[in-house]
């Protein structure tokens, strides 16, 4: 996948600078705190020795910030331009195969149906917790600064006994969403898959499941599509330097120095509408495998019930009020 990162914009209220002061009494030097805080998709690593900074090489960072007050805030704007659920392998995982092989073998029976289904959502929950929130971090340690620090590289270094500072990024990408992360909480969906891909010859249940699939993934949120987006970020490392040695910072959007210093961060999404990209190609693969003769004959009507999804059921989610279906690709991208 490939994504474009905008450029970063930048609005302080202090002046930028090339050097700030800071004048402590000598007896008592005033411990201040180090703030490193990364991008909402991002993390922050920290590495090496801190104590008395005199030095902040900032080219691998967004904005660097010594102040006695700092008030930060970082918006990430994710424009999410393509969605593509997926499959993958999830119907040849044992357990799934032998039941939808149960099922092919009397597709109208309800209680096969439902077995088959409870193994997809089984095998759908094996894949881990969905992600739910911002992974970006921000971390801080106590570091006591040395009475001169020089600020060098970054897009944005300012010195004030009061700053603020908010930062915004937009990200264009694209994210592969695995079906499991549907299919885990949605018997209902689950059971339509197990149908459609037993339906031999494709019939009405075939051809319906993918916009059943597109109509449940909209429902997914920002930060579970962003967990399974490939981000590139656009800071690399920056370098703390002391009299002690060097600690190198990777993933810093801001970095701030001070003994006041207030973070915010927050992430705003807009969605494209999902596509079911692979059900054809994992469908054919599951009967290949599995060794599932086609019927001369068109299944009876009673062994293509009507879709789950028409009788009540609704997967759990808020709709994204940003898609736009019209210009969305049809249901197999």
């Amino acid at each position: 996948m490939h994504d474009r990162v905008a450029a970063p914009t930048y609005d302080a209220q202090s002046p930028p600078v090339a050097r700030a002061t800071s004048s402590p009494g000598e007896d008592e030097p005033i411990r201040v705190t180090l703030h490193v805080v990364s991008s909402s998709h991002g993390q922050v690593e920290v590495s090496g020795l801190l104590g008395a900074i005199d030095r902040i090489d900032a080219r691998g960072c967004g904005a660097a910030i010594v102040a006695s007050d700092s008030d930060i805030r970082t918006t990430d704007h994710y424009r999410v331009t393509r969605i593509d659920l997926r499959l993958g392998d999830l119907l040849l995982r044992p357990a799934v195969a032998r039941a939808l092989r149960e099922l092919a073998d009397d597709p109208a029976s309800a209680a096969k149906i439902a077995a088959a289904g409870r193994a997809l959502q089984t095998a759908a929950r094996s894949a881990g917790p969905a992600p739910s929130g911002a992974r970006g971090t921000h971390a801080q340690a106590d570091v006591r600064p040395a009475y001169h620090v020089s600020i060098h590289g970054a897009h944005q270094a300012t010195r004030a006994s009061r700053s603020s500072v908010n930062a915004t990024h937009v990200y264009d990408v694209r994210a592969d969403v695995p079906l499991a992360l549907l299919l885990a909480g949605n018997a209902a969906l689950a059971r339509a898959l197990a149908v459609a891909v037993v339906e031999r010859p494709p019939g009405a249940a075939t051809n319906r499941f993918p916009s059943e699939a597109v109509g449940e993934g909209r429902h997914l949120t920002g930060w579970q599509v962003l967990g399974h987006a490939s981000v590139t970020s656009p800071f690399d490392r920056a370098t703390l330097t002391s009299a002690w040695g060097r600690a190198t910072v990777t993933g810093a959007q801001v970095m701030a120095v001070g003994d006041h210093i207030d973070v915010t961060q927050s992430a705003d999404f807009d969605l494209a509408r999902p596509s079911m990209v692979d059900f054809p190609r994992a469908s054919t693969e599951f009967h290949a495998r599995s060794g599932l003769r086609t019927p001369s004959a068109p299944p009876s009507r009673a062994a293509t019930p009507p879709s789950f999804l028409d009788v009540g059921h609704r997967g759990a989610g808020t709709r994204n009020p940003t898609s736009s279906p019209a210009s969305a690709p049809g249901p197999f991208g």
